[in-house]
């Protein structure tokens, strides 16, 4: 008894010979990870496989499939082959070393699929396995998935997923695209100790990037297209371009090319009184589609950059030019809107073209390839917020301005200029100026006058505003400024929008006199908190924008968690330490700056839990003994261009040195194309003669794991312009050297004010060229290194006042005393 449409002609596309050629090429690579001495093949069809494992000397081998095999057809024994229905749960009194089922289980019924890896497991606690994915034969399957789907089938069954052969075979051309696509091993978690070779690439595994599309595969999608293409059936090729296709499959990025180009030459020759109609019909679907793929992550090669100078040179005659719009379509193919000349003429952009045209402009890349790029995103958004302020101020009574005005407002990413030096007052003001006025023209009520404070009230009122208090960075320097306030002076509460009753979140509530869940809308988060009566408002969070700007209470604070001004009109004090601002800081606040002696932040660490759930060493790693293992948390977005040459000539100068980076902090984003990034980042490194060996890319979370990570290391590097605070004070923490470059604002001083407290300002470079020499005469003196480290774990164990979180809050406790009396004029 077989599956339904189950027979030898649709259980595999693959030729004898396909497989034997791919076998003989997987199988030694295999054979460096585990010395099986015994295999079996679950739906071996005729043996083929088995028949190779032969030949490396494994004679205990045994073939499972249907009875449908012809015996005579066998590549192994009829002694060694054994029939069974394999929708059946099927035991054999026995365990072999390896477990191999090839592209079978796509085969078998739905419903048979927990069957089927619960007969997998029963056998071994290795297994090589792979199955066709959906649309990846001419024929479909009964139970065609992405790899995800048979990973969690395998993990409840304990079993964990190491990707290792396929970055071995995948630009094999000996090896199948199905195997090269497929293969994937699973090991029993509770027997992996056996096998450190096992290990140490399930820490190289990215579950993330298991559904990924072999370019041979999917370029068999693409076969009707030049055909197709000549007659410009665009229809035909909306289902052929997933989202970010780029970023799971590198491969495809001549055919999106091409694409590309003959779109380009589609629109720029149509005639331009049919741009409208021919962009609502399926050609825009293609053209949006091509934006998704992620081609424009992709250098242009020299013709595409000429081209683009030609429609750049076409752009700067503005809206008159009749083509204006096309030119604009098809430069939007190729590049981001700050690489042009464009001059944000609102009202002549006809309507129909508005609403992509603004996400043309507002669009983030995330990824900044070449270096100043990161300083032409911020002219464009400066030039861009100007232009909307203005206008927007002028036509008050404008519906268009104001859907304008809020679209640019809920879709512009300005946490990226971060990365910059530039002074960022004007810009993040007039960007809240554009939001209040957005708020007011639908009825917000911005501003509130308190009624006269209750002369019976003993305790100052404070509130504290977060997004939420659960485990977090944000939670841990937050979690100081009210830890030890003194009750008997100041009543507390907390507000969240989110609220899941963690035990950090409540140990928080148990340090103020109530937590307060707010409503999802706006209006009422403000209608609660007025009604509080808040005397100080801290605000610890700048996601609330909406919220921020209104009048919540008589005083409103913030402090570093916005590493720049917030702009809001209604927050009437900035909180920083001395240590972190330099001469004519004020002039980068719209707040009244304050300062406390120190850094101004505090982070109190002491409830999350110490155990590290992962083992790591250079041994796992390759990294040799003698090697000096350069280190960085950085969030990747932080690694700008400019901050790659950097460590690129620290590494050209130390050659022997291995760069650890762990780049991927949910605090900024939950989801990262790891291996496109970790190409990225190879690609621009080899570029400046560095072996792509040298440089480590890892993911781990959780400060435990990172700092069993930070263990590795030698040296610290600190970002910069955009320096790092949980990130440096993890790497003090295990006493590592730690080189930092201090810039000329706040954001750029928090790991140089970190040293400065611990008084080793000799880490502190203050030049780029100073920064490199510091990194290099520490990888060159070992000496040196451990003199460092000793003095800063001397120096972490006392503790200093920025992990000591009862001294902090009694200088943030004198500071809302002051911020009191100077408002209501009284020396209570």
């Amino acid at each position: 008894m077989v599956a339904s449409g189950f027979s030898p002609e649709n259980v595999s596309e693959l030729s004898r010979e396909d497989s034997l050629r791919s076998a003989r090429e997987i199988i030694p690579l295999l054979l460096e990870l585990i010395q099986p001495q015994s295999v079996v093949d679950v739906g071996c069809g005729v043996g083929t496989w088995l028949s190779v494992f032969k030949e490396f000397g494994i004679e205990d081998c045994l073939g499972i499939d249907g009875d449908y095999i012809d015996t005579k057809t066998l590549q192994i024994s009829p002694t060694e082959f054994l029939p069974f229905d394999l929708q059946k749960p099927l035991q054999i009194n026995r365990k072999f070393d390896l477990v191999v089922s090839l592209e079978f289980a796509q085969n078998l019924p739905i419903d048979c699929a927990k069957i089927f890896i619960d007969s997998l497991t029963n056998l071994g606690s290795v297994i090589l396995f792979s199955a066709a994915i959906p649309s990846q034969r001419e024929t479909s399957s009964l139970n065609e998935q992405w790899p995800n789907y048979w990973a969690q089938h395998f993990q409840k069954n304990g079993y964990l997923v190491i990707d290792y052969l396929r970055k071995k075979i995948w630009n094999n051309e000996n090896v199948e695209p199905c195997y090269a696509q497929n293969l994937i091993l699973f090991v029993d978690s509770n027997s992996i100790e056996k096998y450190p070779s096992f290990y140490r690439e399930f820490q190289n595994t990215d579950t993330s990037q298991l559904a990924i599309i072999h370019p041979q595969i999917y370029l068999k999608s693409f076969s009707i297209i030049e055909n197709k293409f000549r007659s410009i059936n665009f229809d035909s090729l909306i289902s052929l371009i997933p989202k970010k296709i780029v970023e799971q499959t590198p491969s495809v990025v001549p055919t999106i090319r091409e694409i590309r180009q003959q779109l380009a030459d589609f629109l720029l020759n149509i005639p331009p009184e049919n741009i409208e109609n021919t962009y609502s019909s399926s050609v825009g679907k293609v053209h949006k589609m091509i934006l998704d793929s992620g081609i424009k992550g992709e250098l242009l090669t020299n013709t595409e950059q000429h081209f683009v100078d030609l429609l750049a040179a076409n752009i700067a005659r503005g809206f008159d030019d009749p083509k204006a719009i096309q030119y604009l379509l098809v430069a939007m193919l190729y590049c981001q809107a700050y690489h042009l000349p464009l001059t944000y003429d609102f009202t002549c952009t006809p309507l129909w073209f508005l609403k992509e045209y603004l996400k043309f402009i507002l669009y983030y890349p995330g990824y900044f390839q070449e270096v100043e790029e990161v300083d032409k995103y911020y002219r464009h958004i400066q030039k861009l917020v100007n232009y909307v302020n203005l206008n927007i101020f002028n036509n008050q009574n404008s519906e268009l301005w104001h859907n304008i005005a809020s679209f640019v407002i809920k879709s512009i990413n300005i946490t990226s200029l971060y990365f910059i030096t530039e002074n960022l007052r004007d810009i993040f003001t007039k960007s809240a100026d554009i939001a209040e006025l957005v708020l007011k023209r639908r009825d917000y009520k911005i501003d509130y006058t308190f009624p006269e404070r209750p002369a019976n009230r003993k305790k100052i009122r404070l509130g504290v505003l977060k997004n939420h208090f659960f485990p977090h960075p944000e939670t841990y320097n937050t979690l100081p400024v009210f830890e030890y306030l003194d009750r008997d002076k100041f009543e507390i509460i907390l507000y969240a929008i989110e609220v899941n009753n963690h035990p950090l979140e409540q140990y928080c509530q148990s340090r103020a006199d109530r937590l307060i869940k707010l409503p999802n809308d706006t209006p009422n988060q403000v209608q609660t908190i007025r009604a509080d009566d808040l005397d100080i408002l801290f605000i610890a969070t700048t996601f609330l924008i909406s919220l921020v700007l209104h009048r919540l209470a008589r005083i409103q604070t913030t402090y570093f968690v916005s590493p720049v001004t917030t702009g809001a009109r209604n927050v009437d004090y900035y909180i920083s330490g001395n240590l972190l601002e330099p001469l004519g800081s004020q002039a980068h606040y719209r707040e009244q700056l304050v300062t406390i002696d120190g850094t101004g932040f505090c982070f109190n660490f002491t409830s999350e839990p110490d155990a590290p759930t992962i083992q790591l060493n250079r041994k796992i790693l390759g990294v040799p003994d003698e090697s000096v293992v350069f280190i960085s948390g950085a969030s990747f977005f932080k690694i700008i261009p400019e901050l790659r040459v950097t460590w690129a000539k620290i590494m050209a100068a130390v050659p022997k040195a291995v760069l650890l980076l762990y780049p991927f902090s949910p605090i900024w984003d939950t989801q990262y194309a790891k291996q496109f990034l970790f190409g990225k980042l190879t690609a621009f490194f080899t570029k400046y003669g560095i072996e792509k060996n040298r440089l480590i890319i890892l993911d781990i979370q959780g400060r435990s794991n990172v700092k069993e990570c930070l263990k590795l290391g030698d040296i610290y590097l600190d970002s910069c312009p955009y320096s790092g605070a949980t990130t440096t004070v993890e790497a003090l923490e295990v006493g590592l050297p730690t080189v930092v470059m201090e810039g000329n604002a706040l954001r750029s001083r928090t790991a140089a004010s970190l040293l400065r407290e611990l008084q080793m300002p000799d880490l502190i470079a203050n030049s780029e060229e100073a920064y490199v020499q510091l990194a290099i005469a520490l990888a060159q003196d070992a000496n040196l290194r451990q003199q460092k480290s000793a003095q800063i774990k001397q120096k972490m164990q006392q503790p200093p006042r920025f992990m000591d979180s009862r001294s902090y809050s009694k200088q943030m406790e004198s500071l809302f005393q002051e911020l009191y009396r100077q408002k209501f004029n009284s020396g209570k």
